[in-house]
């Protein structure tokens, strides 16, 4: 089935945040988003259902490869795409970067041929300002003006659409002990509002949730990485959401739910840094009973990259682990 919608949004939201990017490192290697290692040439998966899901209501997602990855010898990514059953590429995106790595271009073309050209054209005023204005075949479809003060850590940034409508302000003050975010749709209603308290390690120690009146709705304290208490008004209808790291074994997820619940997801990604290959993933609610799990196995090559990948969800009717889904990669090298 062509998903030629999502990856077309995605793109655009792609080329929107790399423009708000102003500090990227000049040798940069996309493939390390994809957890890819050694010269990679291209990516090719095909996802095939193994059995029906036997949960009712999931909460936890079986994880998605993007079907088509082509990268340069430098490791950039110069092309990405849609994979059908059958393995045939539906949809393309072709890709050119500035010097730091940030996309500039893309091209588009859909299931049925259509090509889309997309472009950014960024100005940087004298006093820091950043203009971007987003194209799709030389039509303006958003600008977005970003300011920041790297002395104070305050930032602004405004999101226009194509007729000039803000439909989109946010304003950060960030500080090493502080990261504060206030975000508002196009009507001035207020998004979110959040806080989160750093110790001198910068280790998380409070997830806080504020309210339009600038009152406290939601709280999640921590000391040394670990959960000490939380409290949510069960009014609010809010969220929050908060991640701990263990090195390279695992990453916890807390978050809250608009009925006041509290779910901890955890990760399970031994010997490697980061949640981008995991084992398995557990959800337990507040009483620590495990509501969900689901494995992943793996089948890797010579450059220790899955060719391979089975997931599996726990039956909560039997307590058997079911395989739903098989993920088939094939990598090519330079």
């Amino acid at each position: 089935m062509s998903r030629s919608k999502p990856i077309l949004t995605f793109t655009i939201l792609t080329l929107v945040i790399a423009a708000w990017c102003q500090e990227r490192p000049k040798t940069h290697r996309p493939q390390l988003n994809y957890g890819l290692e050694g010269p990679i040439h291209t990516q090719l998966v095909v996802s095939r259902k193994l059995n029906q899901d036997p949960r009712e209501k999931p909460v936890l997602r079986v994880r998605w490869a993007e079907g088509w990855l082509e990268f340069a010898p430098d490791g950039e990514l110069v092309e990405r795409g849609n994979v059908n059953e059958a393995g045939e590429i539906t949809t393309r995106i072709r890709e050119k970067h500035d010097p730091e790595g940030r996309a500039i271009e893309s091209t588009l073309i859909n299931a049925d041929g259509i090509v889309s050209h997309h472009h950014l054209e960024t100005t940087t005023l004298k006093d820091g300002t950043q203009e971007t204005k987003a194209f799709i075949d030389d039509k303006l479809t958003s600008r977005i003006v970003n300011t920041y003060n790297a002395q104070t850590g305050e930032g602004e940034t405004t999101n226009y659409d194509g007729q000039g409508s803000v439909v989109h302000h946010s304003i950060t003050h960030n500080s090493p002990a502080r990261q504060e975010l206030e975000a508002y749709g196009g009507g001035g209603e207020l998004i979110i509002h959040s806080v989160r308290r750093l110790d001198e390690k910068h280790a998380l120690i409070e997830s806080l949730r504020y309210d339009a009146e600038g009152k406290v709705v939601s709280d999640l304290s921590f000391k040394d990485g670990v959960l000490t208490s939380w409290w949510q008004d069960p009014k609010c209808g809010c969220t929050n959401i908060a991640a701990v790291g263990r090195g390279d074994q695992s990453s916890i997820f807390y978050r809250t739910t608009e009925q006041g619940r509290l779910l901890k997801e955890i990760q399970h990604h031994q010997g490697r840094p980061t949640n981008h290959e995991i084992d398995d993933e557990e959800l337990y609610d507040e009483n620590d009973h495990l509501l969900e799990r689901i494995a992943y196995i793996y089948e890797r090559d010579a450059h220790g990259n899955w060719t391979r990948r089975t997931a599996s969800i726990l039956d909560p009717k039997t307590n058997a682990m079911v395989p739903i889904q098989e993920h088939t990669r094939t990598l090519t090298y330079y």
